[in-house]
């Protein structure tokens, strides 16, 4: 999905919805493809993460120190103002805004999406609705896949239904099932 290289991370038009408030992810990709990069791709490589677009629904404990506007190195030992703009920073369900990557809201991503990937997502009614999940999906259109673990029969069974998506309790098979059988884009 991201490719194998910085030049392949650039073209990239992933986009990533989370509902962590951490920046885990993104120090994960900036550590993993700075170790393979050259210089000048060292030097750009912030710029292609964060033109991934992630999206924080309930927004980010801050910006990392490598992001544009610089912010707080991860893992790096808080103070207090650091906590308190961190804290100031976080949403609750209630106070989330209309969200969305440059403009667009979650819900048309979502849509115009020709694979949608979901992990670690517990599918709650209220949290689909607040990325804007279909009622149901063009099968056509869309391809779903999603981690299921610790997910009730009945409630993968609607999940399937409604999303003709293929659900797994394994998060790697997840990944087996996109690289080996989805169709290509």
């Amino acid at each position: 999905m991201l490719g194998n290289s910085v030049e392949h991370l650039r073209q990239n038009r992933l986009k990533i919805i989370t509902f962590n408030y951490d920046r885990s992810l993104e120090h994960y990709l900036y550590r993993s493809f700075a170790a393979v990069a050259d210089e000048e791709e060292r030097r750009v490589l912030p710029d292609y993460i964060g033109n991934l677009g992630f999206v924080h629904v309930h927004g980010i404990l801050s910006r990392l120190d490598w992001q544009q506007g610089g912010g707080r190195g991860y893992g790096q030992v808080q103070k207090g103002e650091d906590i308190l703009a961190a804290s100031q920073s976080m949403l609750l369900t209630h106070q989330t805004p209309q969200i969305g990557y440059a403009g667009v809201p979650v819900a048309q991503l979502i849509a115009e999406a020709r694979r949608v990937i979901i992990l670690g997502f517990g599918f709650d009614d209220r949290n689909m609705d607040k990325i804007g999940l279909p009622k149901s999906v063009d099968s056509g259109q869309s391809q779903y896949a999603a981690s299921a673990m610790g997910i009730k029969a009945q409630r993968i069974a609607q999940l399937r239904s409604r999303f003709q998506m293929d659900t797994y309790e394994d998060i790697d098979k997840v990944f087996d099932e996109v690289i080996e059988n989805w169709n290509p884009i």
